[in-house]
């Protein structure tokens, strides 16, 4: 009888010592689990998509247009590396979206280090509000919201994006032409701007993110800042920066790509979202508060409609709930 009960001690023992390996093993293995997840929450964006050339940085073509402010189209360029380059004998061009490049702009002078490049184009007769002292001026007459504009080392037209010459090139909306992927269609109101050094939208980061993807490049910003060769000089460094609103990166790695419409890109002053637009509402939303964010607005109890948002997507009304 004592042996027997002995014997059952024993295999109860060794159950309970299996039990309590198993366990400890199944809470090792979720704590792994808990700290890379933490780990990869505090990541910085990638720091290694800041272009070696002169970008497109800034494309506005609804100026002069009814609802917008500035009186002109625009294009913006910024150059990310460490030296002054000339500018003299190239262009930016412009074509529509399916059409060829026959609307030229040569260029003058150079661009700084990690400075701007400001390009003045048509108006379309309206707005209240003037470009800053432009660096150099045309007539092109962009449309507000899709086409192609390439910057080229040459004043004759190029092809494509694929022309040798071809030194940067944006296709935006229905564009049949772009670097991988056009961006999403703009508006009168909108404009296509390159990310920042550290592939977020913080201003005073440089506009210097190129992957040659140009829906992953740029994003499309109500926020228009145009900026020119008098514009004080951008960071020259690649540090994940406090004041931005993707400053943990870009959780889902969203696109202002309209064909992405369950995880579109829309980036605004005070923050940044993907929007789920079967859903009509944000997948995620994400934000950065500072002292200069402090002050004091009255209570807004209505809801307004987003007319950022694409042609013929969901806007919520005033008598919603």
């Amino acid at each position: 009888m004592l042996e027997r009960q002995s014997g059952q001690k024993a295999i109860l023992s060794k159950r309970g010592k299996e039990s309590f390996k198993k366990k400890t093993a199944f809470l090792v293995f979720m704590c792994l689990i808990f700290f890379v997840s933490l780990g990869n929450l505090f990541i910085k964006p990638t720091q290694a998509a800041v272009g070696s050339h002169v970008v497109i940085s800034e494309i506005y073509g609804g100026g002069g247009n009814s609802g917008s402010s500035y009186k002109n189209d625009y294009i913006e360029l910024y150059n990310p590396t460490s030296s002054s380059v000339s500018l003299s004998g190239w262009s930016v061009q412009y074509a529509s979206s399916t059409g060829t490049f026959n609307s030229i702009t040569n260029l003058t002078g150079s661009i700084g280090s990690h400075q701007y490049y400001l390009i003045k184009e048509a108006s379309g007769g309206g707005g209240t509000v003037d470009l800053p002292t432009a660096d150099d001026s045309g007539t092109i007459n962009l449309s507000a919201s899709s086409g192609k504009v390439a910057l080229a080392k040459v004043t004759t037209a190029v092809s494509g994006s694929t022309n040798s010459n071809v030194v940067d090139f944006v296709g935006f909306g229905s564009a049949n032409d772009s670097e991988t992927t056009p961006i999403g269609t703009l508006s009168d109101t909108t404009s296509a701007e390159r990310k920042d050094n550290n592939g977020g939208t913080a201003q005073g980061q440089g506009n210097g993110w190129d992957t040659n993807n140009n829906a992953n490049d740029l994003v499309i910003t109500s926020s228009l800042v145009p900026q020119n060769a008098s514009s004080a000089a951008e960071s020259t460094t690649q540090t994940g920066t406090d004041n931005d609103n993707l400053g943990l990166g870009n959780p889902s790695g969203a696109t202002s790509d309209t064909s992405n419409f369950n995880n579109y890109l829309m980036v605004k002053p005070q923050y940044d979202l993907s929007y789920n637009n079967s859903k009509h509402e944000p997948n995620w939303v994400g934000w950065h508060l500072g002292s200069s964010d402090l002050g004091s607005t009255p209570r807004q109890d209505d809801f307004r409609a987003d007319t950022t948002l694409p042609a013929g997507w969901y806007q919520v009304t005033a008598s919603e709930f």
